[in-house]
């Protein structure tokens, strides 16, 4: 019973050290690292397009610009034409809510420093950090622990850099983020942002675990087939630990689909990352290039015209070349002709047989009584299904044109409506007639209506934003007081017009003038014929 007893103590000993042998090999240390992303067009072959909306640079980090439209019109727009080499983002960034998103980076970031960029128009803030909100979650600029944003300019050179630092906790879940916030800036202007043979550095600590010495880590061997490189552990030491499942292997895919025309640039993805991830190779993307079959001509950032094309990527392991190729064309697809302000279509152009989605949002109050979906060609009524404000149809082979019976509430007290004659009574009347001008595709700019001024009124807002004036507003002798609060180009009471006619109308104010040109105290642009009587102006 004794030596049964020792015996036990013995096994028990044992255990418990190779416990604490374990526990000493899943050790871990900070480390600092910096990860850097070359904001230069793609010039330096260092960073990278994963797909249209995901720069990846040398260590297989993303840095992702999210945003709510997502489309060919809001993603990452890399160029080195004439030598500009430029990244910048497509898009308006405070419309579409844009921002950048690190979202694979993790740990403890120390620092962000951004170099050779441009942040355009004034009246924008930029913040570093996890939530533009909560000061506790954001980077400081360097040298001044309370001043958290960069303030937007009119300077459209890449010319300014930024350093901010701190402590924050970021993850996959939580990320890094480089936020925009509207400051009093001008609507009628696009806000936007790029760099210019620039940078974005973010330095950050991390726990690593201490490797286990007795294991020897992996040991690759590669076989490159058409779009695809696996890397397979070789590695056949008893005190390895494989990550990498019972395969054993890891994938990089170069994919690259074909799509319809869209009129913005196509670029294949390539999941570097995970690879990266997966292996903790050093990986070098040595360029993707696009060659059109039937020219030969070659393109590095892309291609938006039809045609059938070959995309090459080279990757480099170990001074090692491996070549991935995958073929694709950009078909002619078809289209939703939408001329309403409240109908967003995604995809914009799509083949047939795709799903296309469509989303109504009200813009002032307005309300849809229907939606009605033709064949361009054929003129066939197209079914569709409804869930709340979104419709999907699937594509045929023909543009689809898009029309909608909307009603427009008037409030009698501000405006009122007789036939082809609209009477405004109050500065909401004023803006009841912009917004309608504005949002109205049917209203076709007020054309063969004739808009009356009932009082004297002191406005804000410009008339003819987005469609021009094309009716007649008689002024009947009273005074528009036009103080705009937002300056844009062309800054008037009516910022565009066509074919228009404006008379007995009185008009004093004050434009401010900013870095804006053309401005007017009457018209700020106009087509087609314009005819102005008995008008003053004094501004």
């Amino acid at each position: 019973m004794i030596r049964i007893k020792q015996t036990f103590n013995l096994i028990l000993t044992l255990a418990a050290m190779l416990t604490m042998a374990q526990t000493a090999w899943a050790a871990t240390v900070k480390e600092t690292r910096t990860a850097t992303w070359q904001m230069d067009g793609g010039a330096s072959g260092s960073t990278t397009l994963e797909n249209s909306l995901t720069l990846l640079n040398a260590e297989g980090k993303r840095l992702y610009y999210y945003n709510t439209i997502q489309d060919g019109d809001n993603s990452f727009s890399l160029s080195t034409w004439f030598g500009s080499n430029t990244t910048s983002l497509r898009g308006d960034i405070l419309n579409n809510q844009g921002e950048l998103r690190f979202t694979n980076l993790e740990g403890t970031v120390t620092k962000v420093e951004l170099n050779n960029f441009s942040l355009v128009t004034s009246g924008i803030q930029m913040y570093v950090g996890r939530d533009k909100t909560n000061t506790s979650t954001l980077l400081h600029l360097q040298g001044n622990n309370s001043d958290y944003d960069v303030p937007s300019s009119d300077n459209q050179v890449c010319n300014r850099s930024a350093t901010f630092e701190g402590s924050i906790e970021v993850s996959q879940s939580n990320p890094l983020k480089i936020m925009f916030k509207d400051d009093g800036h001008n609507a009628n202007s696009q806000s936007e942002f790029g760099f210019a043979k620039g940078y974005i550095t973010v330095t950050y600590e991390v726990e690593v675990e201490v490797p286990d010495p007795e294991d020897p880590g992996h040991t690759f061997s590669f076989n490159a087939s058409g779009n695809t490189l696996t890397a397979t552990c070789t590695e056949t030491a008893s005190y390895h630990h494989c990550s990498l499942g019972n395969s054993r292997t890891s994938t990089l895919t170069l994919t690259a689909d074909d799509v319809p025309y869209t009129e913005q640039f196509y670029v294949a993805s390539l999941n570097l990352g995970d690879f990266i991830d997966e292996t903790g190779l050093a990986v070098t993307n040595g360029g993707i290039v696009y060659r059109n079959k039937s020219t030969g001509v070659e393109r590095t950032n892309g291609v938006k015209d039809v045609g059938d094309y070959t995309v090459t990527a080279t990757i480099i392991i170990s001074g090692t070349s491996y070549t991935l190729t995958k073929d694709f064309s950009i078909l002619a697809g078809y289209k939703v002709n939408n001329n309403y302000s409240q109908f967003i279509v995604s995809p914009k152009s799509a083949l047939e047989g795709d799903v296309v989605t469509i989303t109504f949002t009200q813009l002032m109050d307005e309300i849809l009584e229907g939606l009605t979906l033709t064949g361009a060609t054929s003129g066939n009524n197209i079914a569709y299904n409804q869930s709340g404000n979104t419709y999907t149809f699937t594509m045929p082979a023909e543009d689809v044109n898009l029309n909608a019976t909307i009603t427009y509430l008037l409030n009698e007290s501000n405006i009122t409506q007789s036939g082809n004659t609209y009477t405004i009574k109050t500065a909401d009347g004023w803006d009841y007639f912009c917004q309608r001008m504005r949002y109205d595709a049917n209203l076709d700019g007020f054309s063969g209506k004739t808009v009356e001024l009932a009082a004297n009124i002191s406005v804000t807002t410009m008339a003819g934003i987005v469609h021009p004036f094309k009716g007649t507003f008689d002024g009947k002798g009273n005074m528009l007081d036009f103080k705009p609060t937002e300056v844009g180009m062309y800054s008037a009471p009516f910022q565009n017009t066509n074919g228009a006619t404006i008379c007995n109308l009185h008009v004093t104010g004050v434009i401010v003038g900013g870095t804006k040109s053309h401005r007017g105290g009457l018209i700020g642009s106009s087509q087609g014929n314009l005819t102005i009587r008995d008008c003053h102006v004094c501004t």
